[in-house]
């Protein structure tokens, strides 16, 4: 231990770029990378979740409907790539960060599609957030069964 019972940091092994918070509002729409292109060979960003506790590197991409979600999914089956979901980045322990794999940034897939007030059932797409949810549901006194 050092002076004031502080080490110093362990050499990293590997640097690695400074970990990108997909959580804020703004998220640039990257087009998806032609077929030519292995999705392997995508951008590759830290990831972590909003604990904080893990992160790694993951090719992310960014589908921005249905279509390009189908093409990401069919082309990562085709190639044997792990791919993971990945909505708003909030998760406390389970982080959708996919080391080596590749993750699919879902928020620009975050409209509401249909909403029954008298059953509460919502029809959403996949980058939905509790905090839409939460802003629909309670003025007709709907609370999501499951939250943070």
């Amino acid at each position: 231990m050092g002076p004031g019972g502080l080490g110093h940091p362990v050499d990293p092994l590997l640097d690695l770029p400074e970990a990108q918070h997909l959580m804020s509002a703004e998220h640039p729409q990257d087009p998806i990378a032609p077929r030519s292109v292995s999705l392997r060979d995508g951008s590759r960003r830290v990831l972590d979740g909003y604990g904080r506790a893990v992160a790694s590197v993951a090719v992310v991409h960014k589908p921005r409907d249905l279509d390009e979600l189908r093409e990401l999914l069919s082309r990562a089956h085709a190639e044997g790539l792990p791919v993971a979901m990945r909505g708003s980045g909030r998760s406390y322990g389970d982080a959708a960060i996919n080391a080596g794999g590749a993750v699919l940034d879902l928020r620009a897939m975050a409209r509401i599609l249909a909403w029954d007030p008298d059953t509460g059932i919502v029809e959403v797409e996949p980058g939905v957030t509790i905090e839409q949810l939460w802003r629909l549901g309670l003025p007709d006194g709907w609370w999501p069964a499951v939250v943070p």
